[in-house]
């Protein structure tokens, strides 16, 4: 299907939970002629702590970089989980190859409507101003899913966990 814009989120490249695959397959459904990437892309955060890498996950790469080189112009807007990035583009935005690397982006509609675009933690002041807090709520998020498959196992081996689908969280 030929579409003008794909916009994606929260992919977290370099997580268990990436759902790499499935990206995939939507890159390869969908033909566009802008791709903007809202944040999230890859999880340096999770990289930094424990390092993981799926061959999916450097197939999105390159796919992305493959469609930038071949003329799909596209925008990477960083996220919470990549805020290492914004340290490249305190005076300016960046391109990285072909690839625009910003903080905020404007989408210009087929009316000419002018969207404003961003991951939105950067209204998250108090966050932005004190990373230990973010550390802190990112370790918590990642021991709750600890938490919950420790739980599900439990509950497994107990009888009262009927699929694989259930959690607590």
């Amino acid at each position: 299907m030929k579409i003008r814009t794909l916009f994606i989120s929260d992919v977290h490249l370099g997580t268990t939970k990436c759902q790499a695959d499935k990206l995939l397959q939507v890159l390869k459904d969908y033909e566009y002629d802008e791709l903007i990437i809202v944040g999230d892309f890859i999880d340096l955060t999770s990289l930094k702590r424990k390092f993981y890498w799926n061959p999916d996950h450097s197939t999105v790469i390159q796919k992305v970089l493959r469609s930038s080189r071949k003329g799909t112009k596209v925008t990477y807007i960083i996220g919470n989980h990549d805020y290492f990035l914004r340290g490249l583009i305190k005076e300016e935005n960046i391109n990285l190859g072909d690839v625009l690397i910003c903080d905020e982006h404007y989408y210009q509609t087929l009316k000419g409507e002018n969207i404003y675009i961003c991951h939105g933690d950067q209204f998250d002041g108090f966050i932005r101003l004190h990373p230990f807090l973010y550390v802190l709520g990112d370790w918590a998020y990642e021991m709750s899913f600890k938490i919950n498959k420790i739980y599900n196992k439990i509950r497994r081996f107990f009888g009262t966990l009927k699929t694989g689908r259930c959690s607590l969280i």
